[in-house]
């Protein structure tokens, strides 16, 4: 229902929209406020540059931008307002046009599925008296982000207008798989224009402390920009200064920010104590926990968002779990560290202590950049089998009569009751099961553990 909302509400905006325009304004004037490419630094304009952006926004965010000429007392020149919460974007971009100003407006809606995003956004604007708006935009855009270390974005704006289109791809890549270097660069082509007269960027961030990054932005018109970013956790300020050719100050960028908890300058004297979280499911994992009398249970899906919550907390740098005394089924520990090896992907360290461990949780195990065993532990990697239990022979014996009726050649789910032993095809079809169960754990410890 929330989503037919959202849809509902992106219809109006686009139908409302029926403006005198006066063209398709081009990528880099409409991001001039971006300190970096929208994809490949923390949140971009939220949607503004690419609508897929949303998708990777789980808590409210909110961001204000101004931008100054380089005249100390010159008004304004151009500021927004840029805001996004689970999928949902919408922006305000206000900018002088001679004696009066116009307002550009954004919404954008996106999905995302894993390593995936996409999204739609719609753009329209109102000027003032006698200043033609800008074209009314539907943009689509893709983010692509498989690892820690490459980050694709792709966005295309056509003009409802004018048979205008303009497509627009960044990419960042952090070399150190942290935070610590981005570099990237963008790319724009309009229809009608030539290979050779398309815009292109490019730049590196560099991260000086927790939450404190320099940035340098090199553009195909010959100016450049320098700026530094502060974090302090749900706040940040940022700065940034355009130059010219002849490295002569042209304007300068400003930004707060709001919302979304991102690394604190501050978290190295103030959170010394709170770097990494201690996770000791001590018990049985399982699906589902009674309020009463299930202590000795944990939720396996708490486990797994605390586990991700982890992995999104800037402040949090090391994952330590503790699988003492621990009962995890083979399928459990396969998700939970799916869960670990993402949050691995994302910058955490990961720590295992284990004292009596078998091959499930060995698996498990294997993700850890450290496994901590107790000296007087065992480790036993015995394989994996699967076995039932028949009844017939003491049904019998009860003088209770069982007829099977069968109809296909796998469906043996009531043999207990009318076999002595597994049929065949029982047999057969457990048997690959744990064929290829012993095949995936055998594969995920060998390459994690660089084992032959």
């Amino acid at each position: 229902m929330k989503l037919k909302r959202l849809l509902g509400l992106f219809v109006i905006l686009f139908l409302a929209a029926n403006l005198r325009a006066r063209g398709m304004p081009d990528y880099y004037s409409q991001t001039s406020l971006l300190m970096a490419p929208a994809s490949t630094f923390q949140n971009g304009l939220l949607g503004w540059a690419n609508p897929a952006l949303p998708a990777f926004i789980p808590k409210f965010e909110a961001q204000f931008r101004w931008n100054r000429l380089s005249n100390a007392n010159s008004p304004l020149n151009r500021w927004g307002v840029f805001t996004a919460n689970r999928g949902f974007g919408f922006q305000l971009l206000r900018e002088k046009a001679g004696e009066g100003w116009i307002s550009n407006y954004g919404t954008s809606l996106a999905l995302r599925k894993g390593a995936w995003a996409a999204g739609v956004g719609f753009h329209w604007s109102r000027a003032a008296a006698g200043i033609p708006a800008h074209d009314r935009l539907l943009s689509v855009g893709w983010i692509f982000r498989p690892n820690r270390f490459v980050s694709v974005g792709t966005a295309g704006h056509f003009s409802l207008n004018h048979n205008l289109r303009e497509g627009v791809l960044d990419v960042g890549v952090r070399p150190l798989g942290s935070p610590m270097l981005t570099v990237f660069g963008d790319f724009s082509l309009r229809n009608h224009q030539s290979f050779s007269a398309s815009k292109w960027s490019a730049g590196a961030a560099l991260r000086i402390l927790p939450g404190v990054y320099a940035m340098a932005h090199y553009f195909d018109d010959k100016t450049a920009t320098a700026g530094i970013s502060f974090n302090l956790g749900h706040t940040g300020v940022a700065g940034q200064a355009r130059l010219s050719d002849q490295r002569k100050l042209i304007s300068r960028n400003y930004a707060i920010r709001m919302g979304g908890l991102l690394e604190n300058v501050l978290s190295g004297r103030i959170q010394k104590n709170k770097r990494y979280v201690p996770i000791w499911p001590k018990g049985s994992i399982v699906y589902h926990i009674y309020r009463f009398g299930d202590k000795s249970e944990h939720s396996f899906f708490d486990l797994l968002k605390n586990i991700k919550n982890s992995s999104a907390d800037p402040r949090v740098s090391a994952i330590v779990l503790n699988l003492s005394d621990v009962t995890v089924q083979p399928e459990h520990a396969w998700e939970i560290r799916g869960a670990l090896k993402r949050a691995r992907e994302n910058g955490k360290k990961i720590i295992v202590f284990m004292e009596n461990a078998g091959i499930s949780q060995y698996h498990l195990t294997s993700v850890a950049d450290w496994v901590v065993m107790d000296p007087l532990g065992a480790l036993s990697l015995e394989g994996f089998v699967m076995g039932r239990t028949f009844y017939k022979n003491a049904l019998e014996k009860l003088g209770i009569a069982f007829h099977e009726l069968r109809f296909f050649k796998y469906k043996s789910a009531v043999e207990v009751f009318s076999r002595k032993n597994m049929s065949k095809a029982d047999r057969a079809q457990r048997q690959a099961y744990v064929d290829d169960w012993y095949a995936l754990v055998k594969s995920d410890i060998c390459q994690s553990r660089k084992f032959t």
